[in-house]
């Protein structure tokens, strides 16, 4: 082949038409291939990211259940803490009546005996 005939090609549209196909395949391959890689690595730390939170949401359910056990637990202590308050407070009524009742006894005997003193 000689110098003209090169340049003829080199000079067609032909030619170049066919090297930008080429090209742009080439082009569209390796953006279809870091496409495919990035979707991948998005799918993967997505993956990663839904298990840690279902991990966290376990744990925190795992503590929301432990500090309700102790709060009824300790709502348990004072409710058997309040019946012992209350029944305390029935006794010491008991007590109190039963003085009041003692000191109207009194003062009816005393009332009693003054007037068996002045007659």
């Amino acid at each position: 082949m000689d110098i003209k005939t090169i340049e003829g090609i080199v000079g067609s549209q032909f030619v170049w038409a066919i090297l930008f196909v080429i090209l742009s395949i080439a082009v569209l391959s390796y953006l279809k291939n870091e496409n495919a890689k990035r979707e991948e690595m998005l799918e993967n730390a997505q993956k990663e990211q839904k298990s840690e939170a279902e991990r966290r949401f376990n744990e925190l359910k795992e503590e929301s259940r432990d500090r309700e056990d102790k709060l009824m637990a300790n709502q348990e202590r004072f409710v058997e803490s309040l019946g012992q308050i209350s029944k305390s407070v029935e006794g010491l009524n008991q007590a109190f009546n039963g003085l009041q009742n003692d000191h109207s006894s009194l003062a009816r005997e005393v009332s009693h005996l003054r007037n068996q003193i002045k007659n």
